[in-house]
């Protein structure tokens, strides 16, 4: 929403913009369209130095805008950025810029302008203030959004203008990284470069002013990227002045939204100070964002909501300040460190920044049978996942569904590693989770005898009513033990239901006595008195060890003739004879 207002010969505009979330769907993924050509000018003094850093789509490069030694209005200096087509009208710019402390003024002295499709300014230049670089008190990088209008309300663009005006005998310096709006499309996987971690959209810093409107060159925040280059041996340095009242912060821009359960992991030290206690994090302000709007409260040592873990032996004093999940999403984080009066030297190091999305990874190992599949269990709508076999390489257990996986088929029986990647939107987020797997060996039956005879087990036995018949299984338990072996049949009533075969005895060890009814009649489960006579009859064996994997063999045949037994019976053949 956008509003305008006049007054005389003066307008101006402020846009607010209203983030709705819907619990049960997933975010829209947007994408940054960058500003991709460039142009400049001056009042007779001043330039821009490396011009096509603002226009080449790289968060980390800048061009330059300096001014000369001001005088009557000289020297004001300009940036004109270009997008490749023309801005629908209502959509937010954003520019993102750098003021470098001189030692003799506050932050200040920018002013930005919407560019129609004239080539004309939108509406009047105005400062880009409103608490933003008017309480910068040293070296910044920040952003400024705002939406290009006039009276008639927002228009149509093609571009901005970024101007710093000059100041009577002062020379300024002012960066500038480039701009960009935002429109759904399909998120970028690839990290910036081969130093930034792929989750990672952007990183700003600075040092505000906490009401003294006192500059200062002792507070500051150097190497700010080294925070988010996966490397833990580098560190963003943040430091706070001296005897000022003023407060460095490190502002991480995540390419993803963190999802309800997700925990944000900061990896800092404070040098000099190894106990292990929340009292290190005293002066910590950490303060979620979704976009350029606070979620939830901002955060400290006092609020209950953040833990400390010591990362143990070749880490020195690094600790991991973990942040619990937030029921609200958020795609950026503000940490800040300050607030504290006349302490010399005072300073924080910080080796990392990162999402770790929840993963629903039990502590024990998880126990699978060999030939089982894996199975993980969502945690949310969105986020799906991958199985590497170690923590960098790229061989992965194949993908049945986004939380299903098939085990190869030369895993061997043991306690194995494997590594969990979370997946939103097509891209890797966060680092990928161990996850330990026992795997277990399964009964094999290697033969079966019948009459001191070996056979494999899809073997046809022909029989007739009246004989008995022993088969007994060789069965390799492997790494487990016996639990239980069952052997069924198929139901000549009902095919592809099996059932316990009504005329068979199973011993202890397996083994299996068939005796065959002399005239072929057998009650089935439900009762049924049926003629197996003339029959060929599936018989399977189920063997499952006591770690709960199991094996079914199936292809034995009892083919049953028809004939009867003859029964002796000296009174019918008494009667006979008579």
């Amino acid at each position: 929403y956008t509003v305008s207002a006049e007054e005389g010969s003066c307008s101006a505009s402020e846009t607010l913009i209203v983030n709705v979330y819907d619990a049960d769907v997933c975010p829209p993924t947007m994408e940054r369209v960058y500003a991709n050509s460039q142009s400049w000018g001056s009042i007779i003094t001043g330039g821009v130095s490396n011009r096509p850093n603002a226009t080449d789509g790289n968060p980390k490069t800048y061009s330059t805008i300096t001014t000369g030694l001001g005088l009557l209005g000289i020297g004001t200096t300009w940036q004109n950025l270009f997008f490749e087509e023309t801005v629908p009208a209502g959509t937010p710019v954003t520019i993102k810029l750098g003021k470098e402390y001189s030692g003799l003024v506050l932050a200040g002295g920018l002013s930005v302008v919407g560019i129609g499709e004239n080539g004309l300014d939108i509406g009047v230049i105005q400062p880009v203030d409103g608490g933003l670089l008017d309480l910068l008190v040293a070296d910044n990088v920040v952003e400024y959004t705002f939406v290009p209008s006039n009276l008639s309300g927002a228009q149509n663009y093609t571009g901005i203008r970024i101007s710093q005006g000059s100041l009577v005998g002062v020379a300024q310096n002012a960066k500038v990284y480039g701009a960009y709006y935002e429109k759904p499309g399909v998120a970028n996987c690839d990290p910036i470069d081969n130093e930034t971690n792929p989750d990672v959209l952007d990183v700003l810093h600075g040092v505000k002013d906490l009401g003294l409107g006192v500059a200062s060159a002792t507070a500051s925040v150097s190497n700010p990227w080294n925070a988010v280059d996966n490397d833990l041996d580098t560190y963003a340095m943040m430091s706070r002045g001296v005897a000022v009242a003023n407060r460095a912060f490190l502002n991480v821009v995540f390419k993803q939204q963190a999802m309800p359960g997700d925990e944000l992991h900061i990896v800092t030290e404070v040098p000099g100070n190894p106990i292990l206690s929340l009292e290190l994090i005293k002066g910590y302000k950490i303060q979620r964002f979704l976009g350029d709007q606070p979620v939830g409260p901002e955060l400290d040592n006092n609020s209950g909501v953040l833990r400390l873990k010591l990362l143990g032996l070749g880490y020195a004093n690094k600790y991991k300040i973990i942040v619990t999940p937030y029921d609200e999403p958020y795609d950026r984080v503000k940490i800040s460190y300050g607030s504290v009066v006349g302490v010399l030297g005072d300073f924080t190091k910080i080796y990392d920044v990162s999402i770790v999305p929840e993963i629903d990874i039990p502590e024990s190992p998880t126990e699978l049978c060999l030939g089982d599949n894996l199975v993980l269990n969502p945690t949310d709508i969105c986020t799906i996942y991958d199985v590497y076999t170690t923590e960098t390489g790229m061989d992965k257990w194949q993908v049945v569904n986004e939380f299903e996986f098939e085990m190869p088929e030369d895993l061997t029986a043991g306690l194995h590693t494997l590594y969990v990647q979370a997946i939103r939107n097509g891209c890797p987020i966060g680092e990928r989770q161990e996850i330990k797997v026992e795997i277990n060996d399964i009964p094999i039956l290697d033969d079966i005898k019948i009459d001191n005879q070996t056979f494999a087990f899809d073997t046809t036995i022909e029989v007739s009513p009246g004989d008995v018949v022993e088969v007994i299984p060789t069965i390799d338990w492997g790494d487990s033990n016996k639990q239980e072996i069952v052997w069924e049949m198929e139901n000549p009533e009902t095919p592809s239901e099996w059932i316990a075969i009504p005329f068979a005895e199973t011993e202890v060890d397996g083994t299996i006595k068939f005796t065959i009814p002399d005239f072929g009649e057998v009650t089935l489960p439900d009762n049924t008195v049926i003629d197996i006579r003339s029959k060929d009859i599936p018989i399977r064996l189920i063997l499952e060890s006591d770690k709960g994997c199991q094996t079914i063999e199936e292809g034995m045949l009892l083919r049953i003739d028809g004939k009867s037994q003859l029964i002796v019976n000296p009174n019918i053949t008494n009667k006979l004879k008579n």
